[in-house]
């Protein structure tokens, strides 16, 4: 029993003893961050294919984004208005006709107007990764889904939450949860 228990420790202390050794003369390759070029910090990630901004290059890309945004919502805004008062010039025309059937005429426009004033078409795109919690937040932001925890739940449900295919897609608001799942786990370009 004695040699047994000389044989385990001799055994433990010789691997302690290599373990050692290698961590001390072995290849530093890894080695601390800080004591790295920066220059070689840099190509070892754009080898990777990440991409490095300074801090300077960052803050303005983030400021661009930004305001890229809110370009977007007011140009959205400028349209919406300007498609407001071409409705109200073609109301104005229809009331200046006096005929019964016209009156009647307008009416159907004007409820057609309404139903189509409905109806919001939106072109979403999703990119390579993204979670169907994203999906569901954007679609609800965009007015094409009224709860994204439904829709989400839809997806878990019928397993479609990883068959979920990046590429831009569009959708409107009188879609079903079954309409927009076949169309964004359908594969386009």
């Amino acid at each position: 029993m004695k040699q047994h228990v000389r044989a385990f420790a001799v055994g433990l202390l010789t691997s302690g003893i290599l373990l050692l050794a290698i961590y001390i003369f072995g290849n530093n390759s890894s080695g601390n961050l800080e004591d790295m070029d920066p220059e070689e910090l840099i190509s070892t990630l754009e080898n990777h294919g990440y991409a490095v901004l300074t801090q300077d290059e960052y803050i303005a890309y983030s400021v661009n984004q930004e305001t890229s945004d809110e370009n977007d919502s007011e140009a959205k805004e400028d349209s919406e208005a300007a498609n407001d008062s071409d409705e109200n010039k073609d109301e104005d025309s229809n009331d200046e006709k006096s005929s019964e059937n016209e009156n009647s005429d307008d009416n159907d426009s004007e409820s057609s107007e309404d139903e189509e004033s409905d109806v919001i078409d939106v072109e979403v795109t999703l990119e390579n990764g993204m979670p169907p919690s994203n999906i569901s937040d954007s679609l609800e932001e965009a007015g094409i889904i009224d709860d994204a925890r439904e829709f989400n739940d839809y997806l878990e449900d019928n397993d479609l939450s990883g068959s979920v295919k990046p590429g831009t897609y569009k959708v409107d608001s009188e879609m079903s949860f079954s309409e927009i799942a076949e169309i964004i786990t359908t594969y386009t370009d």
